[in-house]
């Protein structure tokens, strides 16, 4: 037998690659996981980790009711608030409010309505001053989430004939 004849004309070319069946496997499980991890995102920017809770304690005639982030993202401003009852029937003078420095800690950008009168290393104190019965008084704080992670802390309240309410709060800033 004659070897072949190469001309210069005529390159050699390499053989055809074998047959590959081009499909994709993957499992049930995997499928759901694909799908789930896909509406993350889309959660995320609709606002879908963001949200309010809010929460109440009565100590006596006086009610602390606070509304406050459970999630944000890092980087966006919201509005704390706090209200002050007194369902008594007796006035409530010198009633505070004080807001821990380990809740405030990982927000910033603060702004006080009405102003705080005393800052230490434990927090922010408010006077609300006197409250009539059936008199309600609120306190707005507006907060940027500064530090992603987990901030909690007690916000209280108190009046001069003793009572006091106490709530934990907790928000989730995500980064």
């Amino acid at each position: 037998m004659k070897p072949p004849v190469v001309t210069p004309s005529d390159p050699p070319s390499p053989p055809d690659p074998p047959p590959f069946p081009r499909k994709l496997r993957a499992g049930w499980l995997q499928v759901v996981g694909v799908g789930l991890l896909s509406l993350l995102p889309i959660a995320a920017l609709t606002g879908a980790f963001e949200g309010e809770r809010e929460a109440s304690e009565r100590a006596g005639g006086l009610e602390l009711e606070v509304r406050y982030p459970q999630r944000m993202r890092h980087g966006t401003a919201t509005t704390l608030e706090v209200r002050l009852s007194n369902h008594g029937h007796d006035t409530l003078t010198d009633a505070l409010v004080h807001l821990p420095d380990r809740y405030l800690s990982g927000f910033g950008d603060f702004r006080f309505m009405p102003e705080p009168q005393r800052l230490d290393e434990h927090g922010v104190r408010v006077a609300i001053g006197e409250l009539a019965p059936g008199q309600t008084r609120k306190l707005i704080v507006a907060l940027k989430a500064e530090q992603a992670g987990v901030h909690d802390g007690r916000i209280s309240a108190a009046a001069a004939d003793g009572a006091t309410a106490q709530l934990e709060v907790t928000t989730l800033v995500l980064p």
